[in-house]
């Protein structure tokens, strides 16, 4: 479990997943509104942007991505909370669309148009902070994984219900 301090990660051909891609994990931010944008996971070099995801201040999540001009698309009406364990997950089908999971369950939004094809990033990856910034994540980070490939709904349900058997987590919903 990650807590509060972040992480690097050698930057590696495996990491930079330019293709589709899935990033889940479970996530407890301590207070939403303590940075504007709180990092999860990056590998942001300021001008290519494999993939961010990231907690705004008002609750969304925020995936970006981006060569040279940046791609941002929140989600809508599911809100990660301060203070509370939630599963989140990003699926993003190149040129097509991005869609967010909030403890298995698909955003109401759905999925939403996307259109660019992002960049290579020379920076490590980074969890729980932004090398750039000051976009730390005030929380705690736990299983937190990246896929090169779109997993389907159903799967995100399954790595959900998966780690929420281990009574490790309180979730409500």
């Amino acid at each position: 479990m990650l807590t509060n301090k972040g992480a690097a990660a050698a930057s590696t051909v495996a990491a930079e997943v330019l293709g589709d891609l899935t990033i889940a994990g479970w996530i407890n931010v301590d207070d939403v509104t303590a940075n504007p944008i709180q990092t999860i996971i990056t590998k942001d070099d300021g001008t290519d942007t494999p993939y961010w995801l990231a907690v705004t201040s008002s609750g969304e999540l925020r995936f970006e991505h981006s060569t040279g001009v940046p791609e941002v698309i929140t989600s809508a009406a599911s809100v990660v909370p301060s203070g509370e364990w939630m599963h989140v997950a990003v699926v993003r089908k190149v040129g097509t669309s991005v869609e967010f999971f909030i403890n298995g369950k698909r955003d109401i939004r759905g999925a939403q148009v996307a259109t660019v094809t992002p960049g290579a990033s020379s920076f490590p990856v980074q969890i729980g902070f932004a090398i750039l910034g000051s976009d730390n994540l005030a929380g705690l980070v736990d299983e937190l994984a990246v896929w090169s490939s779109a997993l389907s709904s159903s799967e995100i349900l399954g790595l959900f219900l998966m780690s929420k058997r281990g009574s490790r987590y309180r979730v409500r919903g």
